[in-house]
Formats: C-alpha cells, structure tokens, sequence
C-alpha cells in the first residue's frame, strides 16, 4: 500500500545519472531523460487524467442517450431504463468528481521534475570548466536556469491539461458518433477537421518560434547586459554611470519591446486564419448533418449533438489547445535555451578510473607544461620546476607572466595542452577532482564569500567542523575581533560578495577558511593585499604559523611580502628567468635585483 501511494504522490526527489544524460539531443531526450526515474507517477496520472476527462467530455452524450429515449418512446414505456441510467451516471460523476484529490499528487510530480531539472542543471554547471564560467555572464546562467524550471511545470501542465484533454475528446468523439448510430463519415470529418487545424496550428507555431527565440534572447540581452549593474551599485554611483545605465536599459528595453510587438502581430495573424478554418469545417460538418436528418439517416439527436460537438467541444478545445501550443513552443524554446548550457561539456574530465590522491609529502612538480589560450596565446612555454615538501616558493612576474595560471593548472581548473603535473608523483589528471582540491587551500586576492553568516562563510574550508573550530580558526586569523564587535557575531549575514565587510575583513576571513581547511599544499594569491600595515603584520605571523610544514606557492606584487620565502622563482612571458633565495637573487643583480630596487612602496610596478 505504501509503495502504491508513493506512486501516486512521490515524497523523494531524484536526480538521474549524469552518465545517461542524452547530450547533443533536443528537448523530447531530455524530457524523458528527467520523466524516467518517475515514470510509474508519471504513467499513472496519465491515465487517471485520461479517464477522467473522457467521462466529462462524455457528458453531452449521456444527455443524448437520456433526449433520445424519450424521443424513441422508451422513456415512456419503461421509465425503470430512464432513472438506471441517470443513476449509474450521477454515481459516475460523484466518484470520479472526488478523484480530483489524486491531482495533489500530480502537482506534487510536476514539481519535483522541475526541481530535480534545476538541481541537474546546478551540478552540471557546477562541473563546467573555469573557462565557460568566466566567459559565461552570472545573470544568464540564472536567467536560463530559471526560465527552464518554470518552462517544465507549464509544459507538464499542458502535457496533463491540454494533449490528454485532446486525446481524450478524440475518443470521446468516437464514442457519441457510434453510440447514436451517426453515418461513419462524421468520423472521417471531425478527424480532417482536427488534423488540419493541427496541422496549420503547428506549422504557424514553427513560425512563431523565431520570433518567441528572438524574445528569449533579448530578454537575456536586458538581464546580463543591464540588470546585473545592480550587483554593483557602488561602482555605479562612484563612477556617476546612473544615467548612463538609465539610457542603455531604455535602449535595451526598447529592443525587447519591438521583438515582443512583432511576435504579437504573428500571434494574431494565426488566429485569424485557425478562426476561419475552423468556421468552415463546422459548416461543412452541420449541413451535412442536416442533409442526412432531413433524409431521414440520421436522428435529431444525433444532429445536435453533432453540432454541438463541433462547434462547442472540438473547436473549443482546440482553440485552447492552439492557445496552449504557442506557449508550449515558447516553453520548448526556453528549455531548449537551457540545454545549450546542459550540452556544454567540461574540458577537464575526471577519468572513469581516478583514484584518490593520498597526499604524504606534498612535493610538487611541473614538468615540460605548455599552456595556450584559446586565442592561440602562449601563457606557459615548458616550464618545469619542483616544489619540495615544506618549502616555501614565491612567484614573482608582471600581469601575464602566468602566475595566476599556473595554479589554475595545478588545482586542475584547466589542463595543459602539453607537459604534466604531478603531487607527490601522482599525474594529477588521474587522481580525482575533489581530492585534489581538498589537499589545496587557497587563498585568494579576490575573496569570494557568500550572502550568508560568516561562521558559515568561514567553515565552508571544512564542512564537518565545529563551531568552536570555526571561532579558533578565526582567532588564528586575527578575524576573530571584527565578528566579535558585529552586531550578530559570528550569525552576521555579510551580503552578496561579502560587501558588508570591509576588503581586510573578508581577506581575513578567507585566512581563517584556509586555516581551518589546514591542507597540505597552499597557495597564497596576493593574500594580503587588501591589508593595512597592522593587520598585515598580524596576519603574517598567522601565516607563518599556518605555512609551517606545507608546501607553499605564494602570488606576491608588493615582494616585500615573499622575501623571506625559502625559494623565489622569477617568471616572465610563462618562462622562469631566475630561481633562488632572496638573497641569492639580490647577489646575482639580474631582474630580480632591479625590479627590489626600483620598488615603490614595496609593490611591483606592473606593465602598461
């Protein structure tokens, strides 16, 4: 019993293998891809609303049954046959009228599937490579993630409410003309007059979907080109754009407009000419009704239900079913721009035989790599270096020496086109992505935090701590004063990107989210940058501590910051020029030795 109501209403959202995914397909495959692991529900409702519309589309017939007894005379002669039939009806209506409570149970499924779409498409993004995220605008990965989520539950709606009802009303027509005995040619015309108006209304729907994408695409246009200004309100005002932002809306929002107003004028045309089919197929279909009742081959009542059936019932619901169709074409188009995203496919892939990396002493070594840009850019030119275990490396370059990448390459964010990069001697293209980056911890110029509370911003480093870990591992980081004189401590709740927070305090809590990950291998990307002197002499102490037996990569422009690192290698152009000791370099006087002394302020001067 309980795996039967389980059918009915599912209480378990499930989201399918992503190994089954239908890639490269349309919309249909990955419908039924999302359906399949809820097809018994699915079935099920199907059915239940198959049936159920049936009968209440057959109601105008039970009425014809009940005209024509007493048009025959049986009523009179027999009333017992009039009042059972009434009475199996009535009973009918009252039981199956209580089987609406089964929809709860439908809207249930409708809303999982779109769920379990928008949970799909989230781990599928998420699994996207770092270069599609940074060439693809937040505001339309959103835009399209939503819009598909919405699209499912219309389209399952009109999958439940619009094409069974149409399926049902095809039976039902079926059933009153051989029931009341009508000439078999009625069912030929009642088919041609649906098949044509389908026809037409798909064929004029095809036509309309250029313009509904058209739309579509504008709308992403005025989202991710527009509206994403919001996320940074105080750059706009800073930089006096609020007019500027004012007049490019308007001109985007004047460019949607015109596509929505030419999609409309389409809109209409076809309504117009499924009117006028539809008038001339009822006429066809009366006044051959009425031929055939005035040669006495057909009944009264077969003609007025005939011609009820065709001008009330069938064009109705045809007309809905039209209505429905245009905007099914406009959820297909909104789930087909969502399966662009869902297509897409990683450039790094983790191997279906990725072991586990198992990290000891966490040397790393870059052999031979060779990494270019899609542009055909060179970044790295076969570099090869090694980080033994416990030191302590700063990279020193100007913008586009290929710092940055080069740890983009090490926690696997991007593979290089030649060469390879090992830990502790495992090939890390055949470990698996997320023991890799649990044996990372990164600590980066740009902070990233989350419109959430910071006790929570910070354990993201390690999920399962404590909360008393998570305050020590604020403590250690200096962070622990600051959240401290918030007006909620540690249950504050920093905002989007952290812009309730001051640059220092985020960079310090990002601090405290590495020390508390405390993995073996860390990277230091301009750690202390947005630090005053005060705090920056606090933190490197924690620094020093947190560094103490781990290998060490650390990102610096102000060198001052990396002098006393154990090793400096010096990159120019994805090339090491030199490699040593603060010291060593500053003996030997080559770049390193002019770009310390020709510092200001401690910073390296960066190229125009």
């Amino acid at each position: 019993m309980k795996n039967i109501l389980n059918i009915i209403d599912p209480s378990k959202l499930i989201v399918p293998d992503a190994k089954h995914a239908p890639y490269g397909n349309g919309v249909l495959a990955w419908m039924w891809f999302f359906i399949r692991p809820y097809f018994p529900t699915f079935l099920f409702h199907s059915i239940h609303v198959t049936l159920r519309t049936c009968f209440f589309m057959s109601l105008p017939l039970f009425m014809a049954i009940i005209i024509e007894m007493f048009e025959t005379g049986v009523a009179f002669e027999d009333n017992s046959t009039v009042w059972f039939t009434f009475s199996i009806f009535s009973a009918a209506m009252v039981i199956i009228s209580t089987g609406i409570i089964l929809a709860a149970g439908q809207h249930n499924f409708i809303d999982m599937l779109s769920r379990t779409v928008s949970l799909f498409s989230l781990n599928h993004i998420l699994g996207l490579s770092i270069d599609w995220h940074e060439l693809s605008g937040s505001g339309n990965k959103l835009q399209r993630v939503l819009k598909a989520r919405e699209s499912v539950k219309r389209l399952m709606d009109s999958y439940f409410w619009t094409i069974l009802q149409y399926i049902s009303m095809f039976l039902t027509l079926i059933a009153s003309i051989l029931t009341l005995k009508a000439p078999s040619i009625f069912l030929g015309l009642f088919f041609l007059y649906i098949a044509t108006y389908m026809f037409v209304t798909f064929l004029t729907g095809i036509w309309l979907r250029k313009g509904h994408t058209e739309h579509n695409t504008t709308m992403e246009t005025v989202v991710g080109k527009v509206y994403e200004f919001l996320n940074s309100v105080a750059t706009v005002k800073a930089f006096t754009m609020t007019k500027h932002l004012s007049e490019l809306a308007t001109d985007e929002e004047y460019k949607s407009h015109a596509a929505w107003r030419s999609l409309m004028y389409k809109n209409f045309l076809r309504w117009a000419i499924l009117n006028i089919l539809a008038a001339v197929w009822c006429s066809i279909i009366i006044g051959l009704g009425i031929y055939y009742t005035l040669h006495d081959q057909m009944s009264f009542t077969a003609l007025a239900l005939i011609g009820f059936m065709a001008t009330s019932v069938v064009w109705d619901r045809l007309e809905y079913l039209a209505r429905e169709i245009a905007v099914i074409i406009q959820d297909m188009t909104g789930i087909e721009q969502l399966l662009i995203t869902l297509n897409s496919q990683t450039n790094v892939k983790e191997k279906d035989n990725a072991t586990a990396l198992e990290v000891s002493k966490a040397g790393i070594e870059f052999n031979d790599v060779t990494f270019i840009y899609e542009n055909d850019k060179v970044v790295l030119d076969n570099l090869s270096f090694t980080v033994q275990h416990g030191q302590r490396v700063g990279l020193v370059g100007s913008s586009g020496a290929g710092k940055s990448t080069l740890v983009k390459l090490l926690m696997r964010l991007y593979d290089p086109n030649r060469g390879h990069v090992h830990i502790d001697g495992h090939d890390i293209r055949g470990v698996t992505l997320e023991t890799l980056r649990q044996n990372i911890a990164v600590i980066p110029q740009d902070v990233a935090l989350f419109n959430h509370p910071i006790i929570d911003n910070i354990r993201y480093g390690r999920l399962d701590a404590t909360d008393e870990e998570v305050i020590e591992a604020a403590r250690q980081a200096h962070a622990d004063e600051f959240i401290n004189d918030l007006p909620d401590k540690y249950q504050t709740v920093v905002g989007e990107r952290g812009v309730k927070l001051s640059g220092g305090q985020r960079q310090r809590v990002a601090i405290a989210r590495a020390i508390l990950k405390n993995a073996p291998i860390l990277v230091l990307d301009e750690a202390t940058s947005a630090l005053d002197s005060e705090s920056e002499m606090l933190i490197q102490e924690s620094l020093k501590e947190l560094m103490t037996g781990k290998s060490v990569i650390a990102i610096a422009h102000r060198l001052s910051t990396i002098a006393h690192m154990d090793r400096l290698i010096i990159m120019d152009r994805g090339q090491i020029i030199e490699d040593g000791s603060h010291k060593d370099l500053v003996k030997q006087d080559g770049i390193y030795a002019k770009l310390w002394n020709m510092q200001s302020g401690g910073f390296l001067k960066q190229k125009q």
